[in-house]
């Protein structure tokens, strides 16, 4: 009888066991699938926001530069520049920053005033920032780069 009970004991073990390492591999599957889809919808992203950003600087030297400003490509500039802000987030730092850089290369582009091209360089210089900061997340989402945190350790 006690060979009946050791029996019961290591089969109620190895079933146990069984369910404790299938809930455990289906949440790293979870873990897996969501930090992937995550990081491609991330990449899509900082794609999209540095073609905007590209057009949004030609758009702003095509005005800037016209011997005459034409309401067609202010209009494309004012477009371009809603897209981008509609692409970012208005309550981070380095989005403000780069917001900030684009409306002052609207004005200036608008005016054909000389401090286009600085402005232009400026806001060149935050979108970079921003796109060199969300890659470096994407990197560690998928585990390829280390935090801040793994850094300082």
């Amino acid at each position: 009888m006690e060979w009946l009970l050791a029996i019961g004991t290591v089969s109620t073990a190895v079933l146990s066991s069984s369910v404790v390492a299938a809930i455990i591999a289906n949440k790293a599957t979870y873990k897996s699938i969501a930090v992937e889809a995550i990081t491609k919808e991330r990449i899509t992203w900082l794609d999209e926001l540095r073609k905007i950003a590209e057009d949004f600087s030609i758009a702003s030297g095509e005005v800037a530069l016209a011997e005459k400003v034409e309401p067609r490509r202010t209009h494309e500039l004012d477009r371009l520049s809603a897209r981008l802000e509609l692409q970012l987030n208005p309550e981070g730092a380095p989005e403000k920053a780069i917001i900030q850089a684009a409306n002052k290369m609207v004005s200036l582009a608008k005016a054909r005033n000389d401090g286009f091209r600085e402005a232009e360089q400026n806001f060149m210089l935050e979108t970079r920032k921003l796109l060199k900061t969300e890659w470096n997340k994407a990197k560690i989402e998928a585990g390829l780069g280390q935090s801040k945190q793994d850094e300082s350790n």
